[in-house]
Formats: structure tokens, sequence, C-alpha cells
């Protein structure tokens, strides 16, 4: 039982979980459809047309899909008509959703809301702290916010608090082995 537990934790980790490709695709069917039916309507018309459920979807596995693959960081970044959602995976940048714009604002209210941060407030750089199991792990989430261009901005670290911590002596005597 353990050992099929910690297969499926692998191949999650490195090809990505099924909901995280479902969601993707009904989000962005879901947005055509949107974008189709109200295209006269600004970006925060749109963003607070959005169900509220599948925004809270969104950002739930946005977050456990990063501490599934062990990344160190989440980076939420608007880039004109699309959102991108990136994790610093063994120091390197990984793209992985495309979100359409319109969602961008209801994500970054949802994370402050979860950082414990001011919703209203868009032009100051805030910082915030999540804390949350994720598959019966307890993960700890430091949440920063800033504004570009495009909207807001948001890097989020992940600490697991499951995953051991090394020493530096033992680090040391591994490597010289």
């Amino acid at each position: 039982m353990g050992a099929e537990k910690d297969i499926t934790r692998l191949i999650e980790r490195y090809f990505g979980s099924k909901d995280m490709a479902n969601l993707n695709q009904q989000l962005a069917k879901e947005s055509k459809e949107r974008e189709n039916a109200n295209k006269r309507q600004d970006a925060e018309d749109l963003s607070a047309g959005l169900d509220d459920n599948a925004v809270v979807r969104v950002v739930d596995n946005i977050i456990r899909e990063a501490a599934l693959q062990e990344a160190s960081d989440i980076h939420v970044e608007p880039t004109g008509e699309r959102v991108r959602v990136r994790y610093r995976i063994d120091g390197a940048l990984t793209e992985v959703l495309d979100l359409p714009a319109s969602i961008g604002p209801a994500i970054v209210s949802r994370v402050k809301i979860l950082g414990g941060m001011n919703i209203v407030e868009r032009r100051r750089p805030q910082d915030g702290q999540i804390s949350m199991s994720v598959d019966g792990r307890e993960v700890d989430i430091r949440v920063s916010t800033t504004a570009v261009v495009g909207g807001e901005k948001i890097v989020m670290r992940v600490l697991d608090k499951s995953r051991p911590l090394f020493k530096l002596e033992d680090r040391k005597s591994t490597r010289l082995n």
C-alpha cells in the first residue's frame, strides 16, 4: 500500500496530476464561453462574474500541485491577455498553467484572503502567510504581492514541514564519500 502511494506521488511530481490537466481544460473552456458572451465588459466585470468555487479550486490545485512536485516557489504573473503560473523546481522556473487574464484578479484576491492580507490595497507590496495541509502534509507558504503593469504579481514560497532538514555536517560527509 505504501509503495503504491509513493509511486503515485512520483508520477504526479514528474508528469503532473490529472486534476491539474482537467482543471486547466475546464477553465479554458469556461473562460472562452464567458469571453465570447461578455466581450464588451472590462476585466473587473469578468472576474466578478467568475464562479467563486472555480477560483477556490484553481488556487487549491495550484498549491497542491506545487507541493506534490516539490516546488520551492509559485509565481503567478499577469502578462497582458494571460496569467502565467510557474513553479520553481530544482532552481528552474517551469510554466505549468496559462490562464485567461480575466481570472487574474480573482486569484490574487483568493490568495490575499488566505494569506491574511488587505484585498483592497493593490498598489503597495504586501506579505502574508498561509498554513495548510496538502495530502496529509503540513505546508507553510509565505506570500508576497507586488503591483506590476498588468495587475498584481504573486510569489509564494512553499515550505513543506514534512521534508527532512539536513545539517551542514551531514551534507559534507555525504559529498566526501
